[in-house]
């Protein structure tokens, strides 16, 4: 990782900055709502899934969706696989909860 990690810490960045990093955040208490996704092979997939479990563990109202045979940027490189159109779906109900009941129809 340490290439990618590089376009931030070789800016000076701290990697022990929360800002940097959230899940280095001592209280994660009053945090909005989250979505986390991950993807099975994504490099960054445990330390996602260990933040939403954080975020849920401090009362945050937290939804943490792995896709299996993912890997890291596969809404963005693959979105033309049906077996990852349900991300963008599961993105729109997560942004807008009010808006599923107006799509039934």
């Amino acid at each position: 990782m340490k290439p990618f990690n590089a376009f931030y810490l070789d800016s000076g960045a701290d990697p022990a900055d929360p800002l940097v990093s959230p899940i280095k955040r001592t209280d994660l208490t009053g945090l909005p709502p989250a979505l986390v996704v991950t993807g099975q092979y994504d490099p960054m997939r445990d330390e996602g899934e260990l933040y939403g479990r954080r975020l849920r563990e401090a009362g945050v109202r937290t939804t943490v969706s792995r896709y299996d045979g993912a890997g890291h940027g596969f809404v963005q490189h693959f979105s033309w696989l049906p077996e990852y159109h349900r991300v963008f779906e599961e993105t729109r109900d997560f942004l807008d909860p009010a808006g599923r009941a107006d799509r039934g129809k």
